[in-house]
């Protein structure tokens, strides 16, 4: 379709590809899952664009060609198509007069709405967690705390915002809540096209949260996880709210040049390592492999960790 940018493949993961699109700034891409049992064809692509969506890889006010995206997916337009019309149901997605599709503007008053339901409901999740969360879940808190310092200092703001929303996700999957867990996923929808507004200058400002949240976890301070998480949410969508134009509309900001400021990647082996570095004890025999965006640190390598990670507190800002 006349101007409308093409999709390509750039990094290939476990589970997603990310995708970029060149020349133009304002496409940041797609995410493409592999095939999973139990799975329909349209859930699937459904799932990618939530994904997608979630994890700031469409900038606001961006269009989502269908056959573009289908290309990317490797399907027929038919399924692409039915994920936009449920997205556009949900008021995910704005459906435009001319039947194009895009991500919609967000405005200062909207976002201080959503603002108020993730900080009621995330500090919900994050005290219950800190009632049940087991010890190989504070584990796996504490990688991926690590490898988002990992991607912040080699300037990967697209791993970054993947381990931020892995980060948070794993809070919320910690307190047992299913129906709270959908919520924040369709409140997730509609903020993560602006998750790139905090970088560089939110990122730089935030303390040593995470080490403080995991700290309250683990030693079961309801209070504490409750306050870390409220305050983590709400001084984020605080500081979005605040980038809006005078007539209230926050507006997107081009990327950075892919590959721009990245440094080779951080192995997991490595991250689990420098977690027992920092607490003084022998380095956890995990079997992980090299990282990868998007990688997911299993039950059984989080447990073989969890006896030594535990006790560290020293994790990265966000």
């Amino acid at each position: 379709m006349p101007g409308e940018v093409p999709i390509c493949a750039v990094t290939t993961l476990p589970k997603y590809v990310i995708t970029s699109a060149q020349p133009r700034q304002d496409m940041i891409g797609l995410v493409k899952t592999d095939a999973r049992e139990n799975v329909t064809l349209r859930d699937r692509v459904y799932g990618d664009l939530r994904h997608a969506l979630m994890t700031g890889r469409f900038l606001p006010g961006q269009k989502m060609p269908i056959r573009a995206l289908a290309a990317t997916l490797g399907t027929s337009l038919t399924p692409v198509r039915e994920a936009l019309g449920r997205l556009i149901t949900e008021g995910v997605l704005e459906g435009r007069s001319n039947r194009s599709v895009r991500v919609p503007l967000m405005t200062r008053t909207k976002l201080r709405e959503l603002r108020e339901l993730r900080v009621t409901l995330e500090s919900i999740g994050a005290a219950r967690a800190a009632e049940i969360i087991t010890r190989d879940e504070v584990a796996n808190l504490r990688v991926l705390a690590l490898e988002i310092m990992a991607a912040r200092t080699r300037g990967d703001h697209a791993t970054d915002m993947l381990k931020i929303r892995e980060f948070h996700f794993a809070v919320c999957a910690a307190a047992r809540m299913p129906v709270l867990f959908r919520i924040v996923e369709s409140l997730w929808l509609q903020t993560g096209p602006y998750m790139n507004r905090l970088f560089p200058d939110y990122v730089r400002s935030r303390a040593n949260w995470r080490a403080r949240l995991c700290a309250a976890l683990e030693g079961r301070d309801v209070e504490t996880a409750r306050q870390e998480m409220a305050k983590d949410v709400g001084d984020a969508l605080h500081f979005i709210a605040d980038l809006a134009d005078s007539e209230g509309v926050i507006h997107p900001r081009p990327l950075p040049p892919a590959g721009a400021g990245r440094a080779p990647r951080v192995s997991r082996r490595k991250v689990a390592d420098r977690i027992d570095s920092s607490s003084g004890r022998q380095p956890a025999r995990l079997v992980l492999t090299p990282a990868r965006p998007g990688a997911r640190l299993s039950a059984a390598s989080a447990g073989k960790a969890s006896g030594r990670a535990a006790h560290s507190t020293r994790t990265p800002n966000h």
